[in-house]
């Protein structure tokens, strides 16, 4: 059934089509290569990879400490747990199952979101670690409209980046009651000490844009001085579109229409080719790019933030009129 040249047990789809919170959760389409067989097991199997790649991450200490000890412990009766609620309620039968933890995947991220909770994008990242165990990584990411905040580290988890010409990327530091952004933003602008958090954030970007051509990742980081420094960007939101980062080289491949993307997709995903609305839905996909295309200014942030609303709505069969004004 699979058609590339690397062979692979089945197809693991997740798809961030919205905001990402516990609330309204990340889809996750699994398909087995050798019986065809696919689920929908949701956001429940993240935490349990998640989970096996801790267990996995605390058991090649040499020497654990006491705490580590009974980490690990704990996170082995999570991962039963998990197994166990996922077998009973036949989110998963035993053979999927054990073509997600023995077998090898070929796994995929489809993004449109705003972002959200940055603990869902980490559990995303544990989860895919624990997929390419063994090191051997074909990770791939689509962007259709948006891949902001949490989204934005999602879509550079993968090997091969595919977005549109007029994808928005954007990065932003972490907001918190005890960290706000617009304080670290103050601080960066006025060379401060950074908190921990934010220089981690810092060195976590910096590491994204170096993946960039060797003669491009200075001029990117230039571009991100520049924008934080902005005196009217108090909120430190850095935006970049597809095309130019398909220039830089952090997108593998861009397309200035969605049919393009889509295509790209089902090639990757042969097993996947054929399904509808359990990774995306192809029609408004192709709807959302057709309203935001045909307007000339949605890439103001206010009509980047209604994309996910126009989504619901066109899933219901409704047409936005919402018109957009140039600020």
């Amino acid at each position: 059934m699979n058609n590339s040249p690397e062979k692979f047990d089945g197809e693991l789809i997740i798809t961030a089509d919205r905001e990402i919170y516990a609330e309204d959760p990340l889809i996750v389409s699994i398909i087995d290569e050798k019986t065809g067989e696919r689920n929908i097991p949701g956001p429940l199997l993240l935490e349990y990879l998640a989970t096996l790649e801790e267990i996995r991450t605390l058991s090649i200490v040499k020497k654990p400490t006491d705490l580590e000890r009974r980490e690990l412990k704990k996170r082995l009766e999570f991962a039963g747990a998990f197994a166990r609620l996922m077998l009973e309620t036949r989110v998963m039968n035993r053979r999927l199952l054990e073509v997600v933890t023995e077998g090898k995947l070929k796994a995929g991220l489809w993004i449109d979101s705003m972002g959200g909770d940055a603990s869902i994008s980490e559990k995303v990242k544990y989860a895919i670690h624990y997929l390419y165990r063994d090191g051997e990584v074909s990770l791939h990411s689509y962007v259709h409209v948006k891949a902001a905040s949490a989204a934005f580290d999602l879509a550079f988890l993968a090997n091969d980046v595919n977005a549109m010409s007029k994808s928005i990327f954007n990065w932003h530091f972490s907001d918190s009651e005890d960290s706000p952004r617009v304080e670290k933003v103050r601080k960066f602008k006025r060379n401060e000490q950074l908190d921990d958090d934010t220089a981690d954030q810092i060195t976590e970007l910096r590491d994204i844009l170096d993946c960039a051509h060797a003669d491009k990742a200075e001029e990117l980081w230039d571009n991100v001085l520049k924008q934080l420094n902005n005196p009217k960007n108090v909120d430190g939101d850095i935006l970049f579109e597809g095309d130019y980062l398909h220039e830089v080289g952090l997108v593998n491949h861009c397309y200035n229409v969605v049919d393009e993307l889509i295509a790209k997709f089902k090639a990757d995903f042969p097993l996947h080719a054929d399904t509808n609305s359990t990774f995306f839905n192809e029609g408004v996909a192709k709807r959302v790019a057709s309203q935001y295309r045909s307007e000339p200014y949605w890439l103001d942030s206010r009509t980047l933030g209604m994309t996910s609303k126009v989504a619901r709505n066109l899933e219901l069969g409704k047409s936005s009129k919402r018109k957009h004004k140039k600020p």
